[in-house]
């Protein structure tokens, strides 16, 4: 098949299927993979009915090839599957993880509750979800100088978190929420859930986490969000979280939503 272009804001250089192994190859080379590992991708390409891989991304990997991003154990690539663009996670062949299934499931699980980007298919070694093309929550918050703004994606992700607690699904990174949340359209996206455990119960850990990283903690980020609210003292925020622990109920989430909406 011929190459093939896609047109968005600018083209976009598209690799059909039959020429994904070229482009998989550079990609996957990046991180040793063998013959043996790249035809292990592109048979799960296949399966999961992905149409093309597409070229683009930030970061450049030192084989010459764009990507969206990567991770200890993953690779991202930007994909077209059943029409439309998508992302592609992609096992690294040098991952401590044998594959990305438990990753996949609390996706499904965290859908449920509208958390995360949307999944889509997946396979031992490849997930197929919904395209965030957002910024990281550090560069956001500090491009970002309207208050209103800071204020709804605080609350939206308390209420993201509290829905997590809710069902007993911890995603347990989000303390460093610079790394795991990414803002598209003024709406904060919770991402990588490959660390996450599901209990079955309630949980407090997620709201308690995301709340210390941005009200209560010393990074740029937190530091930044208290001054544009102008929260000067965090002592009502850290008492209202030790409730939660308590006892974390609406109610308490209800509170210290009030109380961030009124600062």
């Amino acid at each position: 098949m011929l190459l093939s272009f896609l047109e968005e804001k600018s083209f976009t250089y598209m690799i059909t299927m039959s020429q994904t192994r070229e482009l998989l190859r550079r990609i996957l080379k990046a991180f040793n993979a063998d013959e043996n590992y790249i035809d292990t991708i592109v048979n799960e390409l296949e399966e999961l009915g992905v149409e093309a891989i597409i070229e683009e991304g930030e970061l450049l990997l030192h084989t010459g090839v764009r990507v969206l991003g990567k991770g200890q154990n993953s690779v991202v690539v930007k994909c077209l599957y059943k029409g439309e663009t998508c992302a592609c996670k992609i096992l690294r062949p040098d991952a401590s993880r044998r594959d990305l299934i438990h990753e996949a499931h609390m996706l499904q699980i965290a859908n449920k509750v509208n958390v995360g980007p949307r999944i889509y298919s997946y396979r031992a070694h490849i997930i197929v979800m919904q395209l965030i093309r957002g910024v990281k929550i550090e560069k956001y918050v500090q491009e970002t100088s309207n208050k209103f703004k800071i204020k709804k994606i605080v609350i939206d992700l308390i209420e993201q978190a509290y829905n997590l607690d809710e069902i007993g699904l911890e995603h347990d990174e989000l303390s460093r929420p610079e790394e795991h949340v990414l803002i598209e359209n003024d709406v904060p996206y919770i991402i990588d859930f490959e660390s996450a455990k599901y209990r079955g119960r309630r949980t407090y850990r997620n709201l308690t986490q995301i709340l210390n990283a941005l009200l209560v903690g010393r990074s740029k980020v937190a530091f930044k969000i208290r001054n544009m609210l102008n929260i000067n003292d965090v002592t009502s925020i850290i008492q209202l979280l030790r409730e939660y622990k308590k006892n974390s109920s609406r109610e308490i989430v209800n509170k210290i939503v009030s109380y961030i909406d009124t600062v």
